[in-house]
C-alpha cells in the first residue's frame, strides 16, 4: 500500500508538471533617489540602470523611480495582477532607497514620509513581508533584490532602525541584500548572462551582498535553463509527494538529504519542528493548565535547588537555568525531557524536597545539640559555619550579638571608672541604656557634681578670706571668735592651721553654711552675730 501511494505521488508530480508551456519574465523596480525632506540618495539605484539591463534579458518591467508611497502600492497591485493572469517563468523585484525596519517588517520609504515611527510605517512605505507573500504564490520563480540607501545622519524614527530586516525564509523565494553597486553586477552576469543557478551563485557573492532562501543547486531561477528544467523540478515535487504521503520526521528528513535547498525544504523543516516539538508543546499546555503562581514557581526553584537542579535563583521566573534544571531533572528520573513540568512531577519534586528537608533539619538540630547549644563563642560561630540558614542560625547570632555587647559594655565601663569624670559617665549612659551600672553611673556623676560644686565654694570662700581675715589682727578676731562660741581654734595666734581650719568647718556646718574651712563673708557675719549675743 505504501508503495502505491509512493508511485501515485511521483506520477501525479509528473502529469501535472506544465511541459512545453511558453512563460514570460517579469520584473517590478522601486528606487528612490530623491525624498520631499532630505537629500539625495546617490547610492539608491537607477531605475534607468536596471530597466535596461532587465528589458535586455528579456523582461517585462513595472515599477518607477522617486515615487510617493501611494504611487508604489498601485505599482505592487499591477504587477501582482500580471503575475496572476499569465504565465510567469523568471521573477524579479529590485527595491532601493530607504529602508527601515521594526521587529517584524521591512518598508521601502515613499518620497513623501516625514514624522516617522513603528506605528505609522506602514502609511509611509512598501512593505518588503508582503512582495515576500506575492512572490511565495509562484514558488520556484521569484528573487526578491532589496539594495538598501542611507546616507544621511538622520535616525529611522521611535521603533524603527535603518535598513532591513532579515526577512524569514518563504516557500520557493530567494533575496539578495546589499550595495546597489554590488548587487547589480552579480545579476547581470551571473543570473542574467550565464543562467547560473542560485545555489551555485551564492557561494561566489562578493563580500557585503547576501543571497538567502530557495537556492538549487541544479537549475536556474524559473523553469528556463539546460535542458534539465523538465526533470528537476519534477523529481524535485514528486519526492516531496511522497515524503507528504509518508509524513513521518525521517521523510521529511529525507528529501531534505536529497533537495537541501528544493522547492519545498522551508515547508520540509517547520514539519519536522512541529512534529518533534509537539511532546514539548503538550507539555507546555499541561505546565500551563497547573496555573502555577509566582509563589508556586519560587518554591518550585527552592525545591530543585535543593535536589541539586541548579535553577540560578529562586525569582519565580522560569527562565533558561530554570528550564535546563527541569530537563535535567526529567532525564534523571526517566521522564521525557520537555523541560515543562506535569503535574505528576510537580508533586514528585515537592515529595522529594520534603523528604530532603527532613533530613536536613535531624541533621541540624544533631549539630546544633553539639556546637552552639553548649552557649560558647566558638560552639556558636562553629554551627553557623556549617548552617549560616539553619533552623538555629537567628538564635545563634542573637546570643553571639549578645556576647558581643556584653564584652563592649564591660570594657566600656572600665574606660568610664578609669577616666572617673561626669562625662565618661553620661557617655556610657547613652551607649548602654538597659545596662546594670546605669545606676552606679549616675551615683558617680551626682558625687562628681557635689565635689565640683563645694571645690567651686572653696575657691569662693578663699577669695573672701583674702579680703575680710588677710590681716593678722582680723584672722585673732576670727579665732577668738571661734573660741567663744565653743569651737575651739587652737592657740589664738593669727594662724589659720588645721586646728584652725577644722573649728571653721565645725562652725559653719552648724549654722547651715558652706563647709570650706575658709572664712567667707556669710562666715565672718555668723561669727559676729554669735559673739553678739
Amino acid at each position: 500500500m505504501r508503495l502505491v501511494t509512493l508511485r501515485a505521488g511521483f506520477v501525479a508530480a509528473i502529469l501535472l508538471w506544465p511541459f512545453g508551456a511558453k512563460a514570460a519574465d517579469y520584473a517590478l523596480i522601486l528606487s528612490n533617489r530623491s525624498y520631499d525632506n532630505a537629500a539625495a540618495e546617490p547610492q539608491a539605484a537607477s531605475y534607468d540602470s536596471w530597466t535596461k539591463m532587465l528589458r535586455g534579458a528579456g523582461f517585462q518591467v513595472f515599477g518607477g523611480q522617486d515615487w510617493k508611497t501611494e504611487d508604489m502600492i498601485r505599482s505592487v497591485e499591477e504587477f501582482r495582477l500580471t503575475l496572476n493572469e499569465g504565465d510567469a517563468d523568471r521573477i524579479i523585484v529590485m527595491l532601493s532607497g530607504r529602508v527601515v525596519a521594526s521587529f517584524n517588517d521591512s518598508w521601502l520609504l515613499g518620497r513623501e514620509y516625514r514624522g516617522l515611527s513603528s506605528v505609522n510605517a506602514g502609511r509611509y512605505g512598501l512593505s518588503l513581508a508582503e512582495l515576500i507573500r506575492i512572490l511565495e504564490t509562484h514558488q520556484g520563480h521569484g528573487l526578491m533584490v532589496v539594495a538598501p540607501s542611507w546616507s544621511s545622519r538622520e535616525g529611522a524614527g521611535a521603533g524603527l532602525r535603518v535598513g532591513a530586516l532579515t526577512l524569514a525564509e518563504a516557500q520557493g523565494v530567494a533575496v539578495m541584500t546589499g550595495p546597489t553597486g554590488m548587487v547589480e553586477p552579480v545579476v547581470r552576469d551571473a543570473l542574467l548572462a550565464q543562467n547560473r543557478p542560485l545555489g551555485r551563485i551564492a557561494r561566489n557573492l562578493p563580500k557585503g551582498v547576501v543571497l538567502r532562501g530557495y537556492l538549487p543547486d541544479d537549475i536556474p531561477l524559473g523553469r528556463g535553463g539546460d535542458g534539465r528544467a523538465d526533470v528537476v523540478p519534477q523529481s524535485d515535487a514528486a519526492y516531496w509527494s511522497a515524503a507528504r504521503d509518508i509524513a513521518s520526521v525521517e521523510a521529511y528528513r529525507a528529501y531534505l538529504n536529497r533537495f537541501p535547498a528544493g522547492l519545498f525544504a522551508t515547508e520540509a523543516r517547520r514539519l519536522i519542528d512541529a512534529m518533534e516539538n509537539e511532546p514539548r508543546h503538550q507539555a507546555e499546555e499541561e505546565e500551563n493548565a497547573l496555573r502555577l503562581t509566582r509563589d508556586d514557581r519560587r518554591q518550585l526553584q527552592q525545591d530543585l535547588s535543593l535536589l541539586g537542579f541548579n535553577t540560578g535563583g529562586a525569582d519565580g521566573i522560569f527562565g533558561r537555568a530554570t528550564r535546563a534544571a527541569i530537563s535535567s531533572y526529567q532525564t534523571s528520573r526517566g521522564y521525557a525531557d520537555t523541560s515543562y513540568l506535569t503535574a505528576q512531577q510537580r508533586g514528585r519534586i515537592q515529595r522529594e524536597a520534603a523528604e530532603v528537608r527532613v533530613d536536613q533539619e535531624r541533621q541540624d538540630r544533631a549539630y546544633w545539640d553539639q556546637t552552639g547549644a553548649q552557649g560558647s563563642i566558638q560552639g556558636l560561630r562553629t554551627y553557623l559555619d556549617r548552617y549560616p540558614n539553619g533552623i538555629f542560625s537567628q538564635t545563634a547570632r542573637r546570643k553571639l550579638d549578645e556576647m558581643d555587647r556584653n564584652r563592649s559594655e564591660e570594657a566600656a565601663w572600665n574606660r568610664a571608672v578609669q577616666q572617673n569624670t561626669i562625662a565618661g559617665y553620661r557617655g556610657f549612659v547613652q551607649a548602654f541604656p538597659n545596662s546594670r551600672y546605669v545606676a552606679e553611673s549616675r551615683d558617680r556623676i551626682a558625687r562628681l557634681e557635689r565635689r565640683n560644686a563645694d571645690l567651686a565654694a572653696i575657691e569662693k570662700a578663699k577669695t573672701e578670706e583674702r579680703a575680710i581675715a588677710g590681716n593678722p589682727v582680723s584672722r585673732l578676731m576670727v579665732e577668738q571668735a571661734l573660741s567663744q562660741t565653743g569651737f575651739d581654734p587652737g592657740p589664738v595666734d593669727g594662724i589659720f592651721d588645721n586646728r584652725t581650719r577644722g573649728a571653721l568647718k565645725s562652725f559653719q556646718q552648724s549654722t547651715g553654711l558652706a563647709v570650706t574651712g575658709y572664712v567667707s563673708q556669710q562666715t565672718m557675719v555668723g561669727l559676729t552675730r554669735e559673739m553678739s549675743r
